[in-house]
This record gives structure tokens, sequence and C-alpha cells, in this order.
């Protein structure tokens, strides 16, 4: 078998089992945890996270965000298979 072959048939390897585990709910929630922990720092404010979930009503992971004076807001993120856009931020509703 040469080495061409070698990294193609690797390559298709790790292209199954990334689409195997991205199906899991448990990557699919910290992938979420991740997107919003990123959104949080690149928006340089000092919230924090309390709880996210999937909501199957709106098919999409909702978080629950704190911040520094207990004000509670939410963050919805999509799409549910893969959750790393910002759909909406109650902190900063669209004008």
């Amino acid at each position: 078998m040469t080495i061409k072959r070698k990294l193609i048939r690797f390559a298709l390897i790790i292209i199954i089992l990334v689409g195997i585990v991205s199906q899991s709910s448990y990557l699919q929630g910290k992938v979420a945890y991740a997107s919003i922990w990123i959104y949080l720092t690149l928006q340089q404010e000092h919230r924090s996270i309390v709880d996210i979930e999937y909501v199957a009503a709106f098919g999409n992971y909702i978080a629950v965000i704190v911040n520094e004076n207990g004000e509670r807001s939410g963050i919805s993120l999509s799409p549910s298979f893969f959750p790393v856009m910002i759909d909406y931020d109650s902190a900063h509703p669209p004008a």
C-alpha cells in the first residue's frame, strides 16, 4: 500500500469519526459552552454562564447568563447539531 493511499484512508477514518462523535449530545453541549465562552470573551463583558440546555421546542441551545449585578439574560445558539452561531442575546437585542 502506498503512502498516498494510507493518508487517504486515515483522512476518511478521521472524517467518519468526527461525523459520528459530533452527533453526541454531550459533545454538542460542550461546543455550545465553548461558543458562548468565546462570544463573552470577545464582547469583553463580565458575565458568567449559569446553565446551558437543549430546548426541543425551539430546536436550539439556550444558555442562561448572569452579569456582575446578578441580572440574568439568555443566549440562543443554533444549529442544534453543531451549536456555534449566536442567534439571540437578550442583553444585546437587535435594533
